[in-house]
């Protein structure tokens, strides 16, 4: 029999409350969901290099299928980087300045020219790096 006290989840998430300020939206709405949200690749990498995060826009950029990119080196995906220790990978975005191209390697073997932003986390404290990722590819060819 079903528990009538115990709500199914989709009626729990219409009776959230509605949010009329775009600030208070902001201020209730998990980070991970915005990030999913974003219409463009967004990669975040623990300290060792290995990718602890990519949204869906990340994924479809490089290939994989939804979960592949996860645990993946820095060294394994960005051309030209194999011989990097992931730390050393991680550092190196850190440093570049917003707007530097990085060629990642697809899934299916061919580079893909990216501009890759200023990292998105600024503190020192912050345990992962996190960047926007631009699609270049076609203004390389272009030029």
């Amino acid at each position: 029999m079903v528990d009538p006290t115990r709500q199914n989840p989709s009626a729990e998430r219409r009776q959230q409350p509605h949010f009329t300020d775009l600030g208070e939206l902001l201020d209730n709405l998990p980070a991970r969901v915005l990030l999913d949200r974003m219409p463009g690749p967004v990669m975040g990498v623990d300290p060792d290099g290995a990718v602890a995060y990519a949204n869906p826009a990340a994924v479809s950029l490089l290939g994989y299928t939804d979960g592949a990119l996860i645990g993946r080196s820095l060294p394994s995906l960005v051309a030209g980087w194999s011989s990097n220790s992931g730390a050393d990978c991680v550092a190196r975005l850190r440093a570049a300045p917003g707007g530097e191209t990085v060629d990642w390697m697809h899934a299916d073997g061919f580079s893909v020219h990216t501009a890759v932003s200023t990292p998105l986390l600024l503190r020192a404290s912050d345990p992962f790096l996190m960047v926007y990722i631009t699609d270049v590819t076609e203004l390389h060819w272009g030029s």
